[in-house]
């Protein structure tokens, strides 16, 4: 693809990609691109030849399009790609800011010389490599998240979470809630309440009410002088033995379906959906338009942990641990060698930072 949309007036050729970066843009730790990687093959067409996540050598291809603000496409190896927001994991599509497709392209370039480091560990055969691992105490872990309003259906949601958890013991489940209502009196009933409690904890009440009256936007917003509670599941395993499992601001299925009015089919018209786990009584309610779900495995498969959080608030979290590693990514490597200047910078920060709480707790 080497062409701009066509227009009946002249479009002005973009910029070079360095003058749309911010002024305070980091470069993504581990990538081995820059700005000036990208080799202009036309006034509106760049390529770079990098890794993707998988470590693969492909060739990456920036199309400038025309139009009031700054756009383009992402092509890899001849495939147009969709952009999705890294901190708030929404699918934005195939349009996106040069800059956004450019980091994007980054991030894909450190994931891909992260995963060529990691094969190391993963490149004989089964045995071979369980051994190996097992002598240095290696066990495989991965984290995935994505916004729920990115899923159309109840049905790509199931399928989503069936692919992430396939190497795990757990399997769970997706159900719309369609109308679970206060009481005819205005008050909430008992089953409406989350709760925390656990195969080895009892049941702690939280100050959170769940029901289709309420504003999907105001969900599990704090009242005064409260904490915003984080929705989640965790299950650990050995073999197909669970071992412990615990909730937090969950309801249970069984109380929920006897209360409740569910749909297993489509959901793609409820604004509340549900999640269990089959084999327990854990459920997490939360609206799709504004919630992220975050999936954590551990120690090959044997711990797992399901959250459901805000997008807004994993956006804000997502975007300050990114600045942080890309700030601090080569004190996170263990492999790095960390240069004179870095010490250097991080010991007049440090004093910095004393030198300022100091000077903040006498006054």
């Amino acid at each position: 693809m080497s062409h701009h949309p066509d227009s009946d007036s002249p479009i002005t050729p973009p910029l070079p990609l360095a003058a749309y970066l911010p002024d305070d843009y980091l470069p993504v730790y581990g990538a081995s691109l820059t700005p000036e990687s990208l080799i202009a093959r036309s006034a509106f067409v760049s390529t770079v030849t990098a890794l993707n996540a998988q470590g693969e050598t492909v060739e990456y291809e920036l199309v400038a399009l025309g139009g009031e603000q700054p756009s383009a496409l992402c092509q890899v190896d001849g495939v147009r790609q969709t952009y999705t927001d890294p901190h708030s994991k929404v699918v934005v599509g195939d349009v996106a800011h040069p800059a956004e497709w450019f980091d994007w392209i980054a991030r894909q370039d450190a994931a891909g010389h992260l995963s060529r480091r990691a094969d190391a560990w993963y490149d004989s055969d089964e045995i071979e490599r369980a051994l190996r691992r097992a002598e240095f105490g290696i066990v495989a872990y991965a984290e995935e998240e994505t916004a729920c309003r990115n899923f159309a259906s109840l049905e790509e949601f199931r399928v989503w979470l069936g692919d992430h958890l396939t190497a795990t013991q757990v399997r769970a489940t997706v159900a719309a809630v369609t109308r679970f209502p206060v009481g005819s009196d205005g008050k909430p009933r008992t089953e409406q309440f989350l709760r925390t409690w656990g195969s080895e904890a009892p049941v702690r009440w939280a100050a959170y009410v769940m029901s289709t009256d309420h504003d999907p936007a105001d969900w599990l917003t704090p009242p005064p002088d409260r904490y915003q509670p984080r929705p989640w599941i965790t299950l650990n395993y050995s073999g197909a033995e669970l071992l412990h499992s615990e909730t937090m601001a969950a309801l249970p299925w069984s109380e929920l379906a006897e209360h409740a009015t569910l749909d297993h089919t489509d959901g793609s018209q409820a604004d509340w959906w549900a999640l269990t786990v089959e084999g327990t009584d854990y459920t997490l309610v939360f609206p799709r338009q504004y919630a992220n779900v975050y999936l954590y495995t551990d120690g090959d498969g044997a711990h797992v942990t399901l959250s459901i959080l805000p997008t807004e608030r994993r956006t804000e979290d997502n975007r300050r641990r990114d600045r942080f590693e890309r700030r601090w990514g080569s004190w996170l490597d263990d492999e790095a060698v960390l240069t004179d200047e870095e010490i250097g910078v991080a010991v007049a920060e440090a004093a910095l930072t004393a030198a300022l709480a100091a000077e903040s707790e006498e006054h």
